[in-house]
């Protein structure tokens, strides 16, 4: 049976005040760029922007990993843009994470503000190939993702971590706090769709938030049912704090013997 709600959780007054006082700050209007009449691939317009550039990406499938490092940028596509994953994604060591490695599709380092906008990311359901699949990775980065469908980050067996959006930052990482907005996408067939966290494995709680979020008017469709409890729609780990507002979430249903031994939550903060 599908399972419907709405959640809202509210930050403190000054934190509120926070978050309005840090997306007025945006970045004054650049060039333009546009994927692939000018540039083959978004991976190459990247390359060649500079902070405050506009990537605008015509209607196509690219099938190609994109990573975006200290720029703040615009990525906006037109519809029926879609970022495809591929087998043989190449996986990314994450600076300051020792040990860590992941396959985005769209990896997001050390910038203060990428705005994603109106772009298909599909997964493919490559998770069992493709190690700790993400779409949308926001590392020690800030930034709006809205009007996005983001599906298909998970395994076929449906026991594979993958996540749709990812958002972190640490201490750890000697990065201001950062802004993350995700308003008005469309997440579904993922196994894990949004995570925000403020730590990193094995480091203590921070004393103040290192994500300030606001996540509203999101569609978020589970693969239900599913004995394999890997689904999470949203999940808020230490180190974060801000707003989840009327996000429908749908579709995930457990089938399995034992209801308290898995992850199986919709809306979970930590």
């Amino acid at each position: 049976m599908k399972t419907s709600k709405t959640f809202q959780t509210l930050c403190t007054p000054a934190a509120l005040s926070s978050l309005v006082l840090g997306w007025t700050c945006l970045q004054a209007a650049g060039a333009v760029l546009r994927v692939p009449s000018q540039y083959p691939a978004i991976q190459a317009a990247v390359d060649a922007a500079a902070s405050g550039d506009e990537i605008r990406i015509a209607a196509g499938t690219y099938t190609e990993q994109v990573m975006i490092t200290s720029k703040n940028l615009k990525l906006v596509g037109e519809a029926g843009a879609v970022l495809k994953a591929f087998p043989g994604m190449q996986a990314v060591s994450w600076p300051k994470v020792p040990g860590s490695s992941s396959s985005p599709l769209l990896g997001i380092v050390f910038s203060d503000h990428v705005l994603v906008r109106g772009l298909t990311m599909d997964g493919g359901r490559l998770g069992d190939i493709c190690p700790e699949l993400g779409g949308a990775v926001f590392h020690g980065s800030g930034g709006t993702v809205e009007r996005c469908t983001i599906r298909g980050f998970r395994g076929e067996s449906g026991f594979t971590f993958a996540l749709g959006m990812f958002a972190g930052n640490s201490v750890s990482f000697d990065r201001p706090l950062q802004h993350i907005r995700v308003l008005n996408n469309t997440f579904e067939d993922n196994a894990n769709s949004i995570l925000m966290t403020g730590i990193i494995l094995g480091e203590p709680s921070p004393g103040q938030p290192q994500v300030q979020f606001k996540i509203e008017d999101n569609t978020i469709e589970g693969y239900g049912p599913t004995d394999s409890a890997t689904q999470t729609g949203i999940e808020l780990r230490a180190g974060t704090a801000g707003e989840v507002r009327h996000n429908l979430i749908t579709g995930y249903n457990y089938s399995g013997p034992n209801l308290n031994a898995f992850r199986k939550f919709m809306v979970i903060q930590i």
